[in-house]
């Protein structure tokens, strides 16, 4: 309980942030905005809703955000990145085909999402397939974190997800600022064909680029004044405070601000007391140990002082060097 209030307390606040990355990825200089992360904790990293771009305008150019900058900085670096981290079983290209997972139900389906898109406004139907096939698919427990499952959105409904994607792209083809949705979608669906081994050295291997040159260009930009427009109060919010309407989905942890603040504040507190009280039980044992090594090596010491004795030369007056022994120097002695 009490990691977990912790964990809903500093996203509250938005002290914890960055983009999923596994432990040890050389992603993680990329995807983390925190410099006192530590890249080898598994809960270093963590991936919230604010993270999330669903225009390609915030993402490069002159209206890039800072947040769309560094999503997009992530999404190249994981694309590539075959780290797996055998403790914790967590691999860069998991975290990759999870965040264009989240990005399209996000933008396009409202998932977590209390404000629609232009996207969700003009594509969700088409996007959602039969019965809603591709958004199950998508949302299929998305926030349970399990390496197993990586390419099991390409093996529920029997296939739906790759048998009717390309029919949401084409509307997203169409909608604007949308070019990077529809390559999350691509993107996922040569995972979908390609499922190379999960943790192993071969990544998908994408036949496009991921953000294509021509998002930066003028034209680009000319064409998403609308969207931009639209969404220059946000943004603007956004710059200043980045963090303002963070809300925490930490695989495995859900949604923790359902505990409410107050409660958050007490369990974050006992947490910390309990932390503070193991540190001092480590620290305890630590000398203990340190003295009984220390009354060792003293009693080491006497026993062999004989000996020692007949390899002491004396060099000059009030000057001692122990002979070399074994091939090793010993230092000076005064």
């Amino acid at each position: 309980m009490y990691p977990l209030a912790l964990y809903a307390l500093l996203q509250l606040f938005g002290f914890v942030y960055a983009l999923e990355v596994s432990p040890n990825s050389p992603c993680f200089s990329v995807c983390v905005d925190d410099p006192k992360a530590n890249p080898a904790f598994w809960n270093s990293s963590t991936t919230t809703t604010s993270d999330l771009v669903c225009n390609d305008w915030e993402l490069v150019g002159p209206n890039a955000t800072s947040s769309g900058r560094l999503f997009h900085d992530c999404m190249l670096c994981e694309e590539k990145s075959t780290n797996h981290d055998t403790s914790s079983n967590e691999n860069d290209q998991y975290w990759f085909l999870f965040h264009a997972k989240y990005t399209i139900d996000y933008c396009l389906f409202n998932y977590t999402n209390e404000n629609p898109t232009p996207q969700s406004g003009q594509c969700a139907d088409a996007c959602r397939g039969p019965a809603g096939v591709i958004q199950q698919a998508l949302e299929d427990r998305l926030v349970q974190w399990d390496p197993s499952r990586q390419y099991q959105y390409c093996r529920d409904n029997g296939g739906a997800f790759a048998k009717n994607v390309d029919t949401c792209m084409g509307c997203l083809g169409k909608a604007p600022a949308s070019t990077t949705l529809v390559n999350y979608l691509h993107a996922l669906q040569e995972a979908c064909e390609q499922q190379p081994p999960i943790g192993g050295n071969t990544p998908v291997r994408l036949s496009f680029d991921l953000y294509p040159t021509t998002l930066s260009s003028p034209e680009a930009t000319s064409s998403n004044s609308t969207a931009a427009s639209n969404s220059t109060t946000n943004s603007t919010n956004n710059a200043t405070n980045p963090h303002s309407n963070r809300r925490a989905i930490r695989l495995g942890l859900g949604l923790g601000l359902g505990l409410g603040v107050p409660a958050a504040i007490l369990a974050a507190f006992l947490w910390l007391l309990h932390r503070k009280r193991l540190r001092q039980r480590i620290f305890e044992k630590e000398e203990e140990l340190r003295r009984l090594q220390e009354a060792a090596y003293h009693q080491r010491m006497q026993s062999e002082k004989p000996a020692l004795q007949h390899e002491i030369a004396e060099i000059a007056p009030g000057k001692y060097f122990v002979a070399e022994k074994h091939g090793q120097p010993v230092s000076e002695l005064s």
